[in-house]
């Protein structure tokens, strides 16, 4: 299996990138990726060509890490950052898969069409993926195996990801392998700019 970095809130070196290149916004191949505080607003409009959502957030222990790293100082406290997630899910209709803990995800999502163990791939971190506007057939089809097996398999059946909290965005680097699209955008303009030299800058060196 291919080897990704993770944007983690864990003290492990080897998975956090050492990049300092920061970038607001770029285009690849037609694919989009961005800077965007989703506590800023409703979902950005570039999302609307997505046929399916898949996002990572932060927990609650790394909440507060990735905000300083990002440069802001959030007023909404972790269990309002999540809420407004879910303001953004109800708002849809199209399907998502919200990867997170227990603690307040289990509150906020408890309302998710189904619920099912996963876990971390990098980091081998037990979790739950909280899905929401899915049918019985294509969730049938999905390997929750841990976080990659998934977006693999969402790349079998849909066309077009977005991923409002993308960090170093393994959600858009799956979908390019399978040669799908993606609309990404994460707080952290770090996050975009490791993105730009992963899927551009590397490989036109």
């Amino acid at each position: 299996m291919q080897k990704f970095k993770y944007h983690t809130a864990l003290n492990i070196s080897n998975l956090n990138s050492q990049s300092e290149k920061s970038c607001e916004f770029f285009e690849y191949n037609g694919n989009v990726c961005f800077k965007k505080d989703i506590l800023t607003g409703d979902l950005d409009d570039r999302f609307n060509v997505c046929d399916i959502f898949y996002s990572e957030p932060p927990w609650r222990y790394g909440y507060k890490i990735f905000e300083k790293r990002a440069g802001y100082n959030y007023k909404s406290d972790f269990r309002g950052f999540l809420k407004n997630i879910h303001k953004i899910i109800k708002a849809q209709n199209k399907p998502f898969f919200i990867v997170g803990g227990k603690q307040d995800y289990e509150i906020i999502f408890s309302d998710a069409d189904f619920i099912s163990n996963t876990e971390i791939a990098q980091h081998k971190t037990k979790c739950l993926c909280y899905i929401y506007n899915l049918n019985k057939e294509i969730f049938s089809k999905i390997d929750f195996s841990n976080n990659l097996t998934l977006i693999q398999s969402l790349a079998k059946n849909f066309h077009c990801i977005g991923d409002f909290c993308c960090g170093y965005g393994n959600t858009g680097i799956v979908f390019d392998s399978f040669k799908k699209n993606f609309v990404m955008s994460d707080a952290d303009p770090k996050c975009i700019g490791y993105l730009q030299e992963t899927l551009i800058d590397k490989k036109n060196a």
